[in-house]
């Protein structure tokens, strides 16, 4: 391959995998997880539609929003989307952050989402296996923070506090 695409390739990649990964990737090791103690501000938000085209449109709009605000956006699970803070080493944090985007989040979608959100100490970086790695984040008590959500009706919003 081209030096110059390896550069290329190597620049993008570190955005989203620490060095050590990177160089187990490019060394064809499998295993490249690693995790990163940080404050994980995270944001979950559950969307209502009639089909599953509005729900694919109305969370790549929360995700379009999410990005305006400076968070990640860690997944799409059928209609939940998972934003974060403080889930990557080049990710700028502000303590209004979150609430900004939530604040954001509610006046834009209203009664179309419930959300649950909050910050905790956790753990960021490349979680899974050598057959399906993901870049996302741990956090205590995420089982709490989804029966939150579970629980919440459209429109409403809840802070969570392990």
């Amino acid at each position: 391959m081209d030096p110059a695409v390896d550069r290329d390739i190597a620049r993008i990649f570190k955005q989203y995998v620490s060095p050590d990964a990177l160089k187990a990737l490019a060394d064809g090791r499998q295993d490249t997880r690693s995790l990163t103690p940080s404050l994980v501000e995270f944001i979950l938000v559950f969307v209502r539609a009639d089909t599953p085209e509005q729900v694919s449109e109305l969370m790549g709009r929360i995700v379009d929003v999410g990005a305006e605000h400076g968070a990640l956006s860690h997944d799409l699970v059928s209609s939940l989307v998972v934003l974060a803070y403080g889930t990557h080493p080049t990710q700028s944090k502000s303590s209004s952050s979150r609430t900004t985007l939530v604040e954001a989040l509610q006046q834009q979608f209203g009664s179309d989402l419930k959300i649950v959100h909050g910050a905790v100490n956790g753990h960021y970086g490349n979680i899974g296996s050598s057959t399906r790695m993901s870049f996302s984040f741990i956090i205590p008590r995420f089982d709490v923070a989804l029966v939150a959500l579970g629980r919440l009706g459209f429109g409403q919003v809840e802070e969570f506090e392990p």
